[in-house]
């Protein structure tokens, strides 16, 4: 079922990137036997909205909103194996919810050195976990111009904040929120 399967869109960075980055104003997608093909780099261009820029994921500001607190590695694949290998945690089913920001396809180059995302969970204890850039090449966990907060190992259940940080010309920057995980 195309709903189900869109659903399941928010637990897989690259996919979620296709709906929420502001540079995407086309995505072509067909079928080919049980196999979808996407286009999201050929419908590329500036956002109609002049004040539309990056956003994150899960969106600043939704305390309400509620998401399975770990993603199955097999939905993932080998980059997020690759990545708990390199991690001291090779072998693991489960990853934690990822986090996202995204810039669009080169909207946040210049923040690499600054970004920088603090999750914490009850009691605001830090959730260890590993930022990662756009340097994948799997659409389920990269995307153009996205960064990922990868936590290491499935989130404590309850209430989860974040915040991202950056510097950009001498100019700081900070966007939080929180959900809750289940």
């Amino acid at each position: 079922k195309a709903d189900k399967l869109i659903e399941r869109w928010v637990y897989k960075p690259g996919y979620r990137d296709l709906l929420i980055n502001h540079r995407l104003l086309t995505v072509g997608m067909y079928l080919e036997g049980d196999i979808m093909v996407m286009n999201a780099t050929s419908g590329l261009g500036d956002p109609k909205d002049p004040q539309a820029g990056f956003d994150c994921f899960p969106p600043r500001n939704m305390q309400q909103a509620t998401y399975e607190r770990e993603v199955p590695v097999a939905e993932l694949g080998p980059e997020v194996e690759a990545l708990l290998a390199a991690n001291g945690r090779a072998g693991k089913k489960t990853i934690g919810f990822p986090l996202t920001m995204h810039f669009g396809s080169n909207g946040g180059i210049g923040l690499r050195g600054s970004l920088k995302c603090q999750v914490m969970g009850k009691d605001d204890k830090p959730v260890e976990g590993v930022l990662v850039f756009d340097d994948g090449e799997v659409r389920t966990t990269t995307a153009p111009g996205m960064a990922t907060f990868w936590p290491l190992d499935p989130l404590p259940k309850g209430q989860i904040r974040f915040i991202w940080t950056w510097s950009r010309n001498g100019q700081a920057g900070k966007l939080n929120g929180g959900f809750n995980a289940k």
